[in-house]
């Protein structure tokens, strides 16, 4: 090799290794936030709590906590076919929650109704069914079409920036309830 090839080796490689080690030492990540970190409301009825929840080992949010408090002698009615996911104030679908299988989502034609019973609480964990991220498996793990049908799976999607809240809608006889709580999620990327 002659020695233009070894210089320009040296002026090509030289700079692309910088910009390599520059590029590693720039990783970033992305943090998000809740602000507030949960919202709670009183009534005469019931005490609720809202909270955005982190998904497991990530660093977003992806479903919520609720928690709600009966402080009256009846019991309360949460109508789930008539509480809505807010994004931003406007309606943006409704809830699923921890543990619905595949099956109940399915087949939900009418969201169910939910008692709590005077002086109880209901604490559960609810995400937008309109932000599942859904993944395809097969059964028995072959992966070959013969043997195995077609399923799918699905798990609570990233909540988005922005304006997130529910609007409760709670009946005790014949008098509706309604609440609507909301928190502001944000996202920071921060450098490694």
């Amino acid at each position: 090799m002659n020695k233009y090839g070894g210089q320009l080796k040296k002026k090509v490689f030289g700079p692309i290794l910088i910009l390599l080690f520059i590029l590693a030492g720039c990783a970033q990540v992305r943090v998000y936030s809740s602000n507030p970190a949960s919202q709670s409301i009183s009534n005469a009825y019931y005490d609720a709590e809202y909270e955005p929840q982190l998904a497991e080992g990530r660093h977003y949010f992806n479903a919520f906590r609720l928690v709600i408090t009966n402080k009256t002698d009846k019991a309360l009615v949460l109508d789930w076919s008539k509480t809505y996911y807010l994004l931003n104030g406007r309606r943006n679908g409704q809830f699923g929650w921890d543990e619905m299988s595949f099956e109940q989502l399915q087949g939900i034609k009418d969201q169910p109704l939910v008692t709590i019973r005077p002086e109880n609480t209901l604490s559960t964990v609810v995400f937008p069914l309109k932000l599942i991220a859904w993944e395809q498996y097969r059964r028995g793990g072959s992966g070959r079409q013969q043997d195995s049908k077609p399923e799918e799976s699905f798990y609570p999607g990233v909540l988005p920036e922005g304006e997130s809240g529910i609007s409760l809608y709670v009946k005790q006889a014949n008098k509706v309830i309604q609440e609507r709580l909301t928190c502001n999620i944000t996202l920071e990327i921060l450098k490694k």
